[in-house]
């Protein structure tokens, strides 16, 4: 992972510690992958986007989508992010 990405995972992870949830709360956490995935799909960016800037495959990065939907119970990228700010996992 890197510093960058570290950094902004632990500031978000700090801004859901104090609104009192976070990804531990949901009945399985998303991993440190997953949550750098949500970061990048939260920028809007395409799966051949993540892929390059996280150095994985696409269909690496599509596994890691739909771990991340099935994880918030949703069906898009759009409701994956809303229910992550509604969680408090994204700022």
């Amino acid at each position: 992972m890197g510093n960058k990405t570290k950094v902004r995972q632990e500031r978000t992870e700090t801004r859901a510690r104090r609104k009192g949830v976070s990804s531990r709360s949901l009945p399985e956490p998303l991993s440190a992958r997953e949550l750098e995935v949500l970061h990048l799909l939260a920028a809007g960016r395409s799966n051949m986007q993540v892929a390059s800037e996280l150095v994985i495959s696409v269909g690496t990065v599509k596994t890691h989508v739909n771990n991340i939907f099935g994880k918030l119970a949703v069906h898009s990228r759009t409701q994956a992010v809303a229910r992550a700010r509604e969680l408090g996992i994204l700022a």
